[in-house]
């Protein structure tokens, strides 16, 4: 963590009192993170009630043959690439 990202964090409660265009762009912030979390949660009830056992043999999700199971986790792979691995790591942690 950055210089930066720790004084704006730990100023940003006060800015954003004084600053309703801030305050929005936070909400804004929240909003993406449950429409993310809700997504996340969903696509992975998707995978269980798809699973079938001859997906156990492809190591790589290309190498899956062409089937919802598949288009969900290149999805999911998308998701963690865009996101990153902690945010992911985020939303499972708190499905638990």
């Amino acid at each position: 963590m950055n210089y930066e990202t720790l004084v704006f964090r730990h100023c940003e409660p006060v800015l954003r009192r004084g600053n309703p265009e801030l305050a929005a762009r936070n909400q804004t912030a929240k909003q993406a993170d449950i429409i993310l979390y809700s997504l996340f949660i969903n696509l992975n009830e998707l995978l269980g009630a798809l699973w079938q056992s001859k997906y156990k043999r492809y190591k790589y999700i290309d190498s899956l043959p062409a089937s919802p199971y598949k288009s969900v986790q290149m999805i999911l792979a998308e998701m963690e690439e865009s996101c990153g691995e902690r945010y992911k790591n985020r939303f499972a942690g708190r499905s638990q």
